[in-house]
């Protein structure tokens, strides 16, 4: 286990919301070059997500539960808030039913849940 476990959490929370925003952003824009970029963010922070969710702890074993939870709790929240951000800015068409199901989603592809 990491000496920084709690700073790469965090990071891994951080890009983690990056991935979900902008898959979701993505999904609400008709502009097929804004598309290609949010899906293009969505990949680089998807990388460094996995990168810290590998120094955490091996994906073999799942993380502890207490953490799971905390991380999934952070991501949605911090998903939510930089949403309404973004609608504040004058952002259309953003979906937040679909925030828990991007969520389950990423966290599964990082092997966290």
């Amino acid at each position: 286990m990491s000496q920084n476990r709690k700073k790469l959490i965090r990071v891994c929370i951080g890009n983690s919301t990056t991935v979900v925003v902008h898959r979701i952003l993505g999904d609400s824009t008709e502009d097929t070059g804004l598309k290609k970029y949010y899906q293009k963010e969505a990949i680089n922070a998807l990388r460094i997500a996995e990168t810290c969710r590998e120094k955490i702890n091996p994906k073999a074993e799942p993380l502890s539960e207490k953490d799971a939870s905390i991380v999934h709790n952070k991501i949605i929240a911090n998903v939510t808030n930089e949403l309404k951000a973004r609608i504040a800015r004058g952002y259309e068409n953003i979906r937040f039913e679909e925030i828990e199901i991007y969520v389950a989603e990423l966290l599964k592809e990082l092997q966290i849940l």
